[in-house]
This record gives structure tokens, sequence and C-alpha cells, in this order.
């Protein structure tokens, strides 16, 4: 009797137990299936933003390599059209002229002016010098010590080697500038020079784009 008492309370116990068990088990598993499904979701979308982050770099690389292209044809094919310009202006019997400072300003400056296309708005000064590279015309507006210092070493150039040149671009202020020299001759004889200061041409839709590209901050850098 003692045996048989003693063994149902125990079996009672077990018998209670067993739904507490199992109702507890119900509930871990829709907890554990989210768990399961928000990692493997998890898991795709940081895939899938991966994927996309890469292709959008992808793509605005190529852009930005495709403008840079762009940019340095326009800017070689702008250079090399001022240049011939340029020679051609040299080879002026007014621009001749007034090496040898036998001729009137305004003349001079008409006939520069006559040179230039009506777009053209890059041009910030001029200067036609005799041999020695001491001027004879220049532009009523004055330039900067870095512009002067430039000019000498391009005049000096296109003196010794008798062939037009360009100088480096190089930074006044905010702006980008270049000086284009070319020789003036008598015959076969170097008698001076004629030289175009220009700025890099500001372009603002490639900036623009380039912004939209990268970041509210970024330049165009020459």
């Amino acid at each position: 009797m003692v045996s048989g008492s003693s063994d149902r309370p125990v079996q009672d116990t077990l018998d209670d137990a067993a739904p507490s068990s199992r109702w507890s088990l119900e509930r871990r598993l829709p907890v554990l299936l989210f768990l399961l499904l928000a990692s493997v979701v998890g898991g795709l979308s940081f895939a899938a933003y991966r994927e996309a982050r890469a292709s959008a770099i992808r793509l605005a690389t190529e852009r930005l390599e495709r403008m840079g292209r762009e940019l340095a044809v326009s800017a070689a094919q702008s250079s090399v059209t001022r240049s011939e310009a340029l020679r051609a202006l040299a080879g002026d019997s007014v621009i001749r002229r007034a090496v040898e400072a036998r001729i009137a300003p305004a003349d001079v400056a008409a006939r520069i002016a006559a040179s230039r296309p009506p777009s053209d708005s890059t041009l910030e000064g001029w200067q036609i010098a005799g041999v020695a590279g001491e001027p004879r015309y220049a532009s009523s507006v004055a330039w900067s010590a870095a512009d002067s210092a430039t000019l000498a070493s391009a005049v000096a150039d296109v003196t010794r080697s008798a062939s037009d040149r360009r100088s480096v671009l190089y930074a006044v202020g905010e702006r980008v500038h270049s000086w284009t020299v070319a020789p003036v001759f008598a015959g076969d004889r170097v008698v001076g020079t004629i030289a175009e200061l220009r700025r890099v041409s500001d372009n603002r839709a490639a900036e623009a784009a380039i912004r939209g590209l990268l970041d509210a901050d970024a330049r165009v850098l020459f």
C-alpha cells in the first residue's frame, strides 16, 4: 500500500508536466522559424544590396571615364584650334608691323578682336613682343605675377625653338590659366612673338554631372 500510494503522485506529476513542456515547444517553434526566415531574408537583402552597390559604382565609374575622355578630347581640339588661329594671326601683316612698333594700338587691338569667334569667352589677355621679349603691345587688363613669369618662360622657349608653344596649366586664384605663344617671322627669321592668355573654360554641365555621380563637393581638376 505504501508503495502504491507513493507511485501515484509521481505519475500524476509527470502527467501534469507533459502538457506544459509541449506548449512551451509550440510557443518556441514559431519564434525559431521567424528567426530562421529573418536570417535568410537578411542575408539575401545584404547580398542584393552589395550587388546593387557594386553595379552602381561600376556604372558611375564608366560614366566618369566617358566624361573624362570627352572633356580631354574637347580641350585638345580647342587647344589645336586656338594654336592654328594664333599661327595664322602671327603671319598677318598688321602683327608683323606691330612687332616693329609701327602701327596704332587701336589697329592692333581691332585685328586681334577680329580673329576671335563671337562665342570665345576665355581670352584673358594678349601681348605682342620683340625678339628679346620686350613688350610692344599688350591688352589693357593687367595679369598676375604668375601669368608674367609663365609668359616670360614661354616666350623664351618660342624664340629659341621658332615654333609655337602652350604653357603648362597653372592656378591663379580659383581659375586655371595657360599661355599660347607663336613666333612672328620676317622671312625665315624670328622677329617677335604673339601670345594669348586664356583661362581653361568652365564646364558647368560636366561639373554638375560629376557632382551627381559623386558628391556635392566634387570638382574638376586640370
